[in-house]
């Protein structure tokens, strides 16, 4: 890889020493000299192999049925938990407490009493 040295102006070979969250440590191949820059300064080599990215993880899908107990954080996290009263493709109907909540399915988790 190649960074931008900021002492001579040009373009300058180097290693990637540490990975920082706003900035990268590299060693300069020719002095082997340590410089902390930030990653604008950085110059990925071209042919270098990339890892593909990651896939995101399969969310599973809570299949409730009408009668069913279920729970969710409401916007002001509270915990809820209602009764389903009626289910649709992209929501579930809930009845929390006399009141009507309208929830997508992927914030749901089932209740099972105990």
């Amino acid at each position: 890889m190649q960074y931008y040295h900021h002492l001579i102006h040009e373009l300058v070979a180097g290693t990637v020493i540490e990975l920082g969250e706003t900035d990268i440590t590299v060693r300069d191949n020719a002095s082997y000299q340590q410089w902390r820059l930030p990653y604008a300064a950085v110059v990925p080599d071209a042919a270098a192999p990339t890892a593909p990215p990651p896939q995101p993880a399969p969310t599973k899908q809570v299949t409730l049925k009408v009668g069913d107990k279920a729970g969710f954080t409401d916007k002001h996290l509270r915990e809820r938990v209602g009764v389903v009263v009626r289910v649709n493709d992209r929501t579930i109907s809930l009845d929390c407490d006399g009141e009507r909540w309208r929830v997508s399915p992927h914030f749901l988790r089932k209740v099972i009493d105990v």
